[in-house]
């Protein structure tokens, strides 16, 4: 399954898309959580692809303010 995140200009082209996917039945709303497990995920791929160390990897989400030591 593949999957988009759209993110609409306003809150004019928000309602415009939303109703269209809606009506499409394509619609699926994620939470703010599930959005930064997404994050984290994307994360984690980027580290496997690029043999990123444990410490530049701790370095990059303490400056997100996502980790405290």
């Amino acid at each position: 399954m593949k999957a988009m995140v759209i993110t609409p200009k306003n809150s004019s082209d928000y309602k415009f898309i939303h109703d269209l996917l809606k009506s499409l039945e394509y619609l699926q709303l994620l939470t703010e959580e599930e959005l930064e497990d997404l994050g984290f995920v994307k994360i984690v791929e980027i580290m496997d692809k690029t043999k990123v160390s444990k410490a530049r990897y701790s370095k990059s989400l303490n400056n997100e303010g996502r980790v405290s030591e």
